[in-house]
């Protein structure tokens, strides 16, 4: 019997609306884009979490934080 890995991507939104796929085995920390006020948000308009994985790459995202983090808990 051949045994194929489980890939447990989750999706979220992107600033330009596009889909962006993220395994959630390979995050390791969820920030909030810091927000100053009277300056534009250096990362675009939307943008309430910032995804860190593995390869020390991130992803922008529109749902907040805790909208991430619920989405990743949720996948086994």
């Amino acid at each position: 019997m051949i045994r194929i890995p489980a890939i447990a991507l989750v999706l979220f939104t992107g600033a330009g609306g596009q889909s962006i796929e993220v395994n959630s085995k390979h995050v390791v920390a969820l920030r909030t884009p810091s927000k100053v006020p009277g300056s534009a948000n250096y990362f675009g308009p939307g943008i309430n979490c910032l995804i860190n994985t593995v390869d020390g790459k991130f992803h922008a995202v529109t749902e907040d934080c805790v909208a991430v983090r619920t989405k990743l808990e949720d996948r086994p």
